[in-house]
Formats: structure tokens, C-alpha cells, sequence
């Protein structure tokens, strides 16, 4: 884990569906997550079905911790280390991902907005390992939840779904590993986050598992 370093600011880069390039970068930084890689033929239908957008993460070219932060990503996964080419011809170091479902076949999301608003989902957020630790999962938020506020897509809620303390405890339980100080649940209420219910779904793992995961919502306007 990087320590020290500050990075206040990422930038979001369109994945490229049918891009070899960008599909293979994607299956290598799901691995490297551990899971969600069965997911990708999944992600490539809804992408050109317009019920998602997939984003890499990146750092601005001129931000000053740019080149220790890529450095140490090449480090940790060295076969990672070209730059890919988003659809507007901008070359970038992905050193993340991050979605937005438009349509979630699993739940009607207009239910969860009173005013009636267009309602998406942030999911699949992922910062490399290699570089955690320098507020980049935050500043990604930050990014993700403008592009959703703002046109086109100008939604007034985004939802999330994540693993509850009590199973995450569980899980690291079985692996000898203590809960980290800060749980993704209480990291998502610290940035205005509010739950709504409970919902048992599959992991994408492969084989899945069923596990309950908490549902969460905020509202941007």
C-alpha cells in the first residue's frame, strides 16, 4: 500500500467494448480483484445495449504523483504496462475501473426515487491493490457520481449494493484476517450513503456463492 501521497482528482475513460486492447485489460484487473472476469460477456451485451458505461480510472497528466503512482502499478502488474486508447483517440494508464447500470434487471430502480428522477447504479468499483491508499477510490466516487448527476444523464440518486459488516467479518474469519479499520459499508455511509433493504444475490465468482449484500442509496440533487 502506498503511503504519503494524495491524488484529489481522477479522470474517466470510456471502455471500448469491442476493443481487444481494453476487454483484455479489463479481464486482467478482475482477476486482480478476484472477482466479476465471468462478468465481461455480460458487460460487453449491456454495453451495447445502453444499460451501462464502463469507465477506466486514470490520473491527469498533470497531477505530480502521476508517474510514482503508474510506476508502482507497472511494478505490482507488469502486464498492464502499455497505455490503452479511449474512443476519443486519448492515450492512459488505467489504473482502475468503475460502471454505471442504466437498467439493473435485477430490481425496478424507479421504486427507490419519491421525486422520480432518473435513478443509476455505481457498481464494479475497482482501484488496483498496488496503489490504494491515497484517497483514489474516493476521488473516483467523486468522478462517478458527477458524470451521473450531470447531462446526459442528470440523475437525482445513485444506488450501490455491497457485502454487510457481519459477512464480510465472516469471510475474513475463515481466512485468519482481521476486518479492515474502515468497512466498505461504513466507507459508502461516510460519503452520504443511506440503506434501503437487503437483497440475497450470487456472487460472480466462479462457482457463485449466495450471499446477502446491503442496499444503498444517495441522493445527488
Amino acid at each position: 500500500m502506498t503511503h504519503g501521497l494524495t491524488c484529489s482528482r481522477v479522470e474517466l475513460h470510456a471502455w471500448d467494448a469491442h476493443s481487444d486492447d481494453h476487454i483484455e485489460r479489463l479481464r486482467l484487473q478482475r482477476l486482480a480483484c478476484g472477482w466479476g472476469e465471468a462478468s465481461l460477456p455480460r458487460w460487453q451485451r449491456w454495453t451495447d445495449e445502453g444499460r451501462m458505461l464502463m469507465f477506466w480510472v486514470s490520473l491527469p497528466r498533470d497531477d505530480p504523483h502521476r508517474q510514482n503512482v503508474e510506476a508502482r502499478q507497472l511494478a505490482a502488474y507488469p502486464q498492464q504496462a502499455s497505455t490503452l486508447t479511449d474512443p476519443d483517440g486519448v492515450s492512459f494508464l488505467p489504473i482502475g475501473h468503475v460502471a454505471l447500470y442504466l437498467i439493473d434487471e435485477d430490481e425496478d430502480m424507479s421504486l427507490h426515487d419519491p421525486a422520480g428522477g432518473r435513478v443509476v447504479k455505481i457498481a464494479a468499483l475497482y482501484i488496483s491493490t498496488a496503489v490504494q491508499g491515497q484517497r483514489l477510490g474516493s476521488s473516483a466516487m467523486d468522478a462517478i457520481e458527477a458524470r451521473a448527476a450531470t447531462s446526459p444523464l442528470s440523475c437525482s440518486v445513485v444506488l450501490l449494493d455491497t457485502l454487510p459488516d457481519a459477512v464480510i467479518a465472516a469471510e475474513r474469519a475463515k481466512d485468519g484476517k482481521p476486518m479492515a479499520a474502515v468497512s466498505n459499508e461504513q466507507w459508502y455511509i461516510r460519503r452520504g450513503y443511506k440503506f434501503y433493504g437487503y437483497r440475497n444475490r450470487q456472487t460472480s465468482e466462479n462457482p457463485p456463492r449466495l450471499l446477502e449484500f446491503v442496499l444503498m442509496k444517495k441522493h445527488l440533487k
